[in-house]
């Protein structure tokens, strides 16, 4: 699951730093503009002064310097997360693939840009009718072309054929989902690790996991079942757990839960734990039918 709290606090430190930035590097300039003994001479980095909003600002060879240093940490910090990227597993959403591509354009653009503005009919002539800034534009509609637009494209296409559409002529029809198909392949060890491998590759190992760990459940003795139930609950139905499972009105099932192993610890029923077995086969059936769509093994044994 995605934490919120992780990806506002990450935004909000980002803003952050610009902002002190700003404030540090606008103090600096501040104090050395002080010291000059002519008060109306220009400012270091930014002409006018870093705290003048009166008018646009003045660009200078040190602004452009800082420009360039920032861009240069950014930049540091996208190739480290791109070594991340190639040393991760291949994902079954083709998150990697797509990022890799944008990746290669990205320096493309980037240099096309320099070129452009290093050409004086363009600099100077064609820039009044068509910004060449509009390559780096073009950069971010690249992006969510690539990363938005074709996966809702794939998505379309592999549901047609799934429906029987026109692409289906030389496809095999492989809707073949039932929670029966499910519990089959959970249960069977070899099956179970690659379906096991492809929900992680998926970001959403939970359900298999959770199925796993109902099953150990069932199997404990009365006396060790308080402990397994407390820790699953905690593991996957609660907001912001480790493990928590995309469950409807999952505060309301926590309560009802514990409600039930407080009414009697000593005799927890081994169908605990059923409501919620059914909604992770239910959660898995999608999983299940790209799973069958990608791997022919798998495809081969429900068909």
């Amino acid at each position: 699951m995605t934490s919120h709290t992780f990806v506002i606090s990450a935004y909000f430190l980002c803003f952050l730093s610009q902002i002190l930035f700003w404030i540090i590097l606008g103090g600096i300039d501040e104090i050395i503009h002080s010291n000059t003994k002519n008060e109306n001479e220009p400012h270091f980095f930014v002409i006018p002064g870093f705290f003048q909003f009166s008018y646009g600002c003045i660009g200078s060879s040190a602004m452009f310097g800082i420009i360039i240093a920032e861009a240069l940490v950014y930049y540091i910090v996208e190739w480290i997360t791109l070594v991340l990227c190639i040393r991760s597993d291949r994902d079954t959403w083709n998150i990697k693939k797509e990022t890799l591509v944008h990746v290669i354009v990205q320096p493309f653009l980037v240099i096309l840009f320099i070129v452009l503005g290093s050409i004086p009919i363009i600099a100077e002539l064609v820039d009044y009718f068509v910004p060449y800034l509009l390559v780096l534009l073009a950069g971010s509609v690249f992006e969510i072309f690539v990363c938005v637009v074709l996966p809702v494209c794939y998505d379309i296409r592999l549901d047609f054929i799934r429906n029987g559409g026109l692409f289906s002529i030389n496809s095999k029809n492989r809707n073949i989902t039932s929670f029966s198909t499910t519990e089959i392949l959970l249960k069977d060890p070899k099956t179970y690790s690659i379906f096991l491998d492809f929900a992680r590759r998926s970001y959403t190992p939970e359900p298999v996991l959770c199925w796993t760990d109902i099953q150990k459940f069932k199997k404990l003795p009365k006396k060790d079942r308080k402990e397994k139930a407390l820790k699953m609950i905690d593991s996957y139905i609660s907001l912001s757990a480790p493990l928590e499972l995309n469950l409807p009105n999952i505060n309301v099932m926590r309560r009802d839960l514990l409600n039930i192993i407080e009414k009697d610890e000593t005799n927890i029923p081994i169908e605990l734990f059923e409501n919620v077995e059914t909604l992770c086969l239910q959660d898995l059936l999608d999983l299940q039918q790209r799973l069958v769509d990608q791997n022919d093994f798998i495809a081969s044994l429900v068909e």
